[in-house]
């Protein structure tokens, strides 16, 4: 990538993962993979009946054409992190950095001192700020202490399996829950990460009201990154995403990148 760089796991993180999946059938895997792969494939390819559709709910402002949510057990989950996790860590790790060069340029820094990860699933976003942090010197200035997340994972499986490949540097710094904390009480984040989460969310008003808690959750001077599916779904959950925050009453937002 210009400026950035080839992406990809480190051989610690890549172990990890190779022990985790040791005692694990590999057809059963390749089964569960060919499965989850046919599953997702309906958030990324439509027909074009549906994608018409969708493009008629996307300028009408209303996105209810969605596939059923994915019946996510422990074989799934797996599947996931053997098929799908290096990319989701990838992309976010690239959108990390392309954050910090355009930051750069106005002479700010991206700081990830606390990070919401909305539907961290097997931990590709958490993984990726570690990386991300560690690489980064300039953090130094603005951190005193550890980065802490909080993984709100509604998944028992996909808990586990990111529980499972935490660094032994960051395991204390992880907190996992499976809702977001509404009110006042709750915490603000330097950086919320939401990756291919909101199309599991089927009802449009919950999946608004959680685009709204998770803008409520950004701190002043934070940033919210959300990532969807290269589709009219996707795009049209982004556009959603882009309109409530730009629009949001008591803390309106600026679009830093498409």
């Amino acid at each position: 990538l210009p400026g950035i760089g080839t992406i990809g796991m480190t051989k610690s993180f890549s172990d990890r993962i190779i022990n985790l999946l040791s005692g694990v059938s590999r057809v059963e895997i390749k089964n569960a993979v060919d499965e989850i792969n046919e599953l997702l494939k309906k958030r990324v390819h439509q027909s074009s009946k549906e994608y018409n559709h969708i493009k008629r709910q996307i300028r009408a402002g209303i996105i209810d054409h969605f596939p059923k949510p994915i019946p996510w057990d422990e074989e799934l989950s797996m599947a996931y992190l053997v098929s799908h996790m290096n990319s989701t860590y990838s992309i976010v790790t690239r959108i990390l950095k392309e954050l910090e060069i355009q930051l750069n340029k106005e002479n700010k820094i991206l700081n990830t001192k606390m990070v919401l990860d909305f539907g961290s699933g097997t931990g590709s976003g958490i993984f990726a700020v570690h990386e991300f942090n560690k690489q980064n010197s300039n953090l130094s200035t603005i951190k005193k202490s550890n980065t802490l997340y909080t993984a709100v994972e509604i998944n028992p499986f996909m808990n586990q399996i990111c529980s499972a490949l935490l660094p032994t540097s960051i395991e204390n710094d992880v907190n996992f829950t499976s809702y977001l904390f509404q009110g006042k009480e709750s915490e603000s984040y330097n950086l919320v990460l939401s990756s291919f989460s909101l199309n599991e969310i089927v009802d449009k008003q919950e999946r608004r009201a959680v685009i709204q808690s998770l803008w409520r959750h950004t701190a002043i001077g934070g940033y919210a990154v959300f990532i969807e599916y290269g589709s009219p779904l996707g795009f049209g959950i982004i556009q959603e995403a882009r309109g409530s925050i730009i629009n949001d009453v008591y803390h309106p937002g600026v679009v830093v990148a498409p």
